[in-house]
């Protein structure tokens, strides 16, 4: 009887556990960069909320229907390649102030992988390499995605779109293209 009780008891913690687990599972996570101002903490005591330093730390721990806030990153660029492979929002908070190049410019900056993934306010330049897949953002199998209101320069292809459909790419400005637009 004891051990029914103690199981019982144990399935009850566990229940308990993951409820207070989603309780605070955020919706909002804020990108602050490494000099940026915390920009997204007036959405803290609205939602809870993950702060990263880089986009693709917030991409990693985000799931499906999350909004990722990218705050600008001071007077500084973020460096990165990002693999985006959940459905999410991305949204900078100035489109002319958050600014994303690669680092590595034979890859995208942006290398979205599954559908419904929406992307506003960035600014993304210098994949210039003249490689393949040389993007500021490469939808690959990627379906009913948004990119709006984005800026796009100094780019070998602005957006680069493989075996994808249904997407939206309205209300962006593209200019300095590379070889290949």
């Amino acid at each position: 009887m004891k051990n029914i009780s103690l199981f019982t008891g144990f399935l009850a913690l566990l229940v308990l556990i993951s409820n207070v687990h989603a309780a605070f599972d955020p919706l909002l996570i804020a990108v602050n960069g490494s000099s940026g101002p915390d920009c997204a903490s007036q959405f803290a005591t609205t939602w809870p909320m993950w702060n990263f330093s880089s986009i693709q730390a917030a991409v990693n721990n985000a799931s499906t229907g999350y909004t990722i806030y990218i705050c600008r990153n001071g007077t500084n660029t973020y460096q990165e390649n990002v693999y985006v492979n959940v459905s999410v929002n991305i949204y900078g908070n100035q489109s002319i102030n958050v600014n994303i190049s690669p680092v590595n410019q034979d890859i995208p900056i942006f290398n979205l992988t599954v559908d419904k993934v929406n992307i506003t306010n960035l600014t993304f330049n210098g994949s210039i390499s003249g490689a393949a897949f040389s993007a500021g953002v490469h939808l690959r199998g990627a379906n009913y995605s948004n990119i709006y209101n984005n800026t796009f320069f100094g780019n070998t292809y602005h957006v680069y779109l493989f075996n994808a459909s249904n997407n939206s790419i309205s209300n962006n400005t593209l200019f300095r293209s590379g070889t290949r637009n």
